[in-house]
């Protein structure tokens, strides 16, 4: 596991931020509670060296992308965002991914509404 630094507006509200290199995991843990209705934005600069993969990312790799929230608060361990109705609604979620240039260190920018 890698610790990561965040950014962005919401960073205050996350802590033990990590990746993992192995399973290919980003992980990031709420230290307060996120009220409803309230926009997500993470930031995770390039100088917590995540690179882009060598092969690049095509549009249809996105279908294997899995988003997922563990929850204390539904007593369910990781539930797909599809599915969080007992801890709130997702309306849209995005990743920007700032250069897009491939094997190069890149900011990931998570936004979840």
């Amino acid at each position: 596991f890698k610790e990561l630094n965040l950014g962005g507006s919401s960073a205050s509200h996350f802590s033990n931020s990590s990746w993992d290199n192995y399973s290919n995991t980003l992980t990031f843990t709420a230290t307060e509670t996120i009220a409803a209705g309230d926009t997500v934005e993470l930031v995770v600069e390039t100088s917590n060296e995540i690179r882009l993969p060598k092969m690049g990312i095509a549009e249809t790799d996105f279908a294997y992308f899995v988003l997922k929230v563990n929850s204390n608060a539904t007593g369910r361990v990781s539930t797909a965002f599809e599915n969080v109705q007992a801890v709130g609604a997702v309306r849209l979620a995005t990743l920007g991914i700032s250069p897009r240039v491939v094997n190069k260190y890149a900011t990931l920018t998570l936004n979840v509404s």
